[in-house]
């Protein structure tokens, strides 16, 4: 009959012991380090890109075109920021897309959400659709183009 750990009824593994019994009696605790949430480049890139958003937040309200992108209506407070070509990336004047503040416009939190929830037919007859198709074209041709075919590819459906 096989033997039985001393404090349950488990099969031993070592010293009349079970594995777990054994590993809470004779096994150091593993040391464990935290892993940083956020890596310093990354905190460096966060702390530029705060610093060019207050830039065009302040530009904006002094060149009186405190207005949101997608409805036209002026922003209160605080706006969003969407980034137009995406954050991924360079744009065409090797730029990172994150920190390029040509590819960066404000917008309403709401219309913001809004934008991100539209399907392809939405967007393609919303009143800001060739816009923001111009700004991206700017900003990135590459994925211009890609966005292009995707559009394309919806309406040859």
């Amino acid at each position: 009959m096989a033997k039985s750990c001393l404090h349950c009824k488990s099969l031993v593994f070592s010293k009349n012991l079970c594995k777990y019994h054994w590993a809470r009696e004779y096994q150091k605790p593993l040391k464990r380090t935290r892993i940083r949430q956020i890596s310093s480049n990354k905190k460096t890139l966060d702390e530029e890109y705060k610093g060019i958003c207050r830039e065009l937040d302040t530009e904006a309200k002094a060149g009186k075109w405190w207005l949101c992108f997608f409805c036209g209506k002026p922003l209160g407070v605080s706006c969003d920021h969407h980034h137009v070509a995406g954050k991924t990336g360079l744009s065409d004047d090797n730029i990172p897309l994150y920190l390029d503040k040509n590819g960066i416009i404000l917008s309403h939190r709401t219309c913001h959400r809004r934008y991100h929830d539209i399907t392809i037919a939405e967007l393609l007859k919303a009143p800001y659709y060739e816009a923001l198709m111009k700004k991206i074209q700017y900003i990135c041709k590459a994925k211009y183009h890609n966005m292009k075919l995707k559009h394309e590819r919806f309406l040859n459906k």
